[in-house]
Formats: C-alpha cells, sequence, structure tokens
C-alpha cells in the first residue's frame, strides 16, 4: 500500500467497475499466460521449499490485492472491510 503501483491500468479498471474492461483487462493476461507459465510453475515450485522465494511470492500477489484494494477505495465501493 505504500508503495506505487506497477498496474495503474489494474487500479483504473477495477476503479471504473465497467464489466467489459475487467473482461478485457482479464483476458490480456491471460493472453500472456503461455509465455510466463513456465516461469510461474518454476516460482510455485521454489516457493514450497525456499522461505526467500515464498516471501516474494507472497508479496508480488499483496501488489496485486493493493491494486485492486486502491481501485475499490477510489470509487468508494463496497464496505472496506471487504476490499482484501
Amino acid at each position: 500500500p505504500d508503495r506505487a503501483s506497477t498496474a495503474a491500468d489494474l487500479v483504473d479498471v477495477v476503479r471504473a467497475g465497467k464489466l467489459a474492461d475487467i473482461r478485457a483487462w482479464l483476458e490480456s493476461r491471460a493472453a500472456l499466460w503461455p509465455v510466463f507459465r513456465p516461469y510461474l510453475d518454476v516460482l510455485d515450485e521454489a516457493a514450497a521449499v525456499d522461505r526467500e522465494v515464498r516471501t516474494l511470492v507472497e508479496e508480488w500477489h499483496e501488489e496485486v490485492i493493493s491494486d485492486i484494494v486502491r481501485g475499490l477505495q477510489l470509487a468508494a465501493r463496497f464496505p472496506e472491510e471487504t476490499h482484501h
């Protein structure tokens, strides 16, 4: 939450809350799956046995969650306690 987003477009899409835009954002990420999957598979396996890698993966997940929360806050949608 204290850092700038690396996915400002995700924050904007969540803030706008339009299903078509959310779907387009998700589809744009899904299109990258064949490229990223081998790396993500290795990270998942490494995270199971290496604390540093596990921490890195958890921080990465929290970064995405923070972007979504930021979009919800900017839109003033849904109760604050449900954002995370």
